[in-house]
């Protein structure tokens, strides 16, 4: 391999690193502020493939940094392995030739520490991150091209020997070993640092945000509902909690597989208990994830079919409590363990009655599913859970969001009630 391809190829992975390193750090200081990441290139929420799954998890970070920065420290480091001036540029032995090993080595480390966190990713926390894969693609891709330039002459048993004998006798060696390994552990404190000095977090945190990231997100949401239009949709025969006559109607489009969607269910509880009898809540199957490795082996249309015949035993919510506590369990979702939720809420048909059952249903949650399709590309939904409130399409759907929207709407309908001389319901 020639010196000038190796550089460019080194360059491009490095390159290519350090963007999704970036990306990735940006996100995880933003979603501690918003619970959001601003970033999703390449990703998507919910399902087998969620970033925001893996980078909210207790992996992303380590000793208090997040893995994305250590990351950042290790592309500088990479850096300095190749413009570290030499000491004699006359001199055979370059910098690359006084440093091949120990880089090497972190190298490997780095590689390790990138195949420890695919399978906590894929095996724990159940989820693929597209952007962390590209980073551990280029750290290979600087592994494989650092290997076959740097040993193309030598063995690495040869040049480990090399090393070893050099090392206690020739001096250039041990200064240029010293200074990188010195401005290394320089580069590695200092992200430490950043990371963990709570002054210096909070001066970024403003800096990237410019105000309080949480509150401007929740207010931007409320300006873009307050321009939308009220539309009529149909929630005949769907799920309800609250008041049938309550002024104030929430419409929820969800997924049963969609962890974002088991995370609203119960702050959607809360705001129910919170404003009854002044809210009223329809949940909307809308189901498009396929069965999550690890996690279910059925897909959310399946799922749902199974959500329709409990809703017509009257037992709808209780199928998604239990439903979602299995979840947090960690139990492999499949029939049998659907056929003990019924079991456990009262339904205590045969799986043969309960198969014959749903299977007269699906025609009904096709149907469905078709005018809820067109409902979504009406209001430009990209995911679930999808929001209505009073007819108008709310962008997020975060407890603060629906809130700061309710208390609005409640005012406004106290207003109303007052010019209008109508009693006013009251929580």
């Amino acid at each position: 391999m020639k010196k000038n391809i190796y550089i460019i190829l080194v360059s491009f992975f490095v390159l290519l690193g350090i963007i999704f390193s970036v990306i990735l750090t940006y996100n995880y200081f933003m979603q501690s502020l918003t619970g959001n990441t601003p970033i999703e290139l390449f990703c998507s929420k919910g399902g087998y493939f969620d970033c925001h799954k893996v980078s909210s998890s207790k992996f992303s970070s380590l000793f208090g940094v997040p893995v994305a920065l250590w990351g950042i420290g290790f592309y500088i480091i990479t850096i300095l392995y190749f413009l570290l001036p030499t000491l004699n540029d006359d001199n055979p032995k370059t910098v690359n030739n006084f440093l091949t090993i120990p880089y090497f080595l972190i190298l490997i480390i780095a590689n390790l520490a990138d195949l420890v966190l695919f399978y906590i990713s894929i095996f724990v926390i159940g989820a693929f991150c597209s952007q962390c894969s590209l980073i551990y693609i280029a750290n290979v891709g600087i592994l494989i091209v650092f290997y076959l330039y740097e040993f193309r002459e030598k063995g690495i048993i040869h040049q480990f020997k090399d090393y070893l004998s050099s090392f206690p006798k020739d001096n250039a060696y041990q200064k240029e070993l010293a200074t990188y390994f010195t401005m290394s552990l320089l580069i590695l404190s200092l992200l430490f640092f950043f990371s963990n000095n709570r002054s210096l977090n909070a001066s970024v945190k403003k800096l990237l945000t410019k105000s309080d990231p949480l509150k401007e997100y929740v207010e931007k949401a409320f300006q873009e509902y307050k321009t939308k239009s009220p539309q009529s949709i149909n929630t005949l025969n769907t799920p309800s909690k609250g008041d049938k006559n309550a002024p104030m109607h929430i419409i929820v489009f969800h997924d049963l597989q969609c962890p974002h969607c088991q995370n609203s269910f119960y702050e959607l509880e809360q705001i129910i208990k919170k404003y009854k009898p002044l809210v009223r809540l329809n949940y909307l199957d809308f189901p498009f994830l396929p069965s999550r490795t690890g996690v279910s082996q059925l897909t959310s249309f399946q799922l749902t079919v199974y959500a329709y015949f409990a809703h017509k035993s009257g037992k709808y919510m209780e199928f998604l409590d239990s439903l979602f506590q299995i979840y947090k369990k960690k139990i492999y979702v499949n029939k049998n363990e659907v056929y003990k939720i019924f079991k456990l809420i009262g339904i205590n048909d045969t799986p043969e009655n309960i198969e014959k059952q749903t299977a007269e249903l699906i025609k009904e949650v096709l149907v469905n599913k078709k005018y809820y399709d067109e409902v979504f590309d009406k209001n430009h939904f990209k995911g679930t859970p999808a929001i209505l409130i009073n007819g108008k399409p709310v962008s997020g759907h975060i407890k603060k969001i629906i809130t700061r929207i309710l208390e609005h709407e409640i005012i406004e309908y106290a207003k109303t009630c007052k010019e209008s001389k109508t009693p006013v319901q009251n929580k």
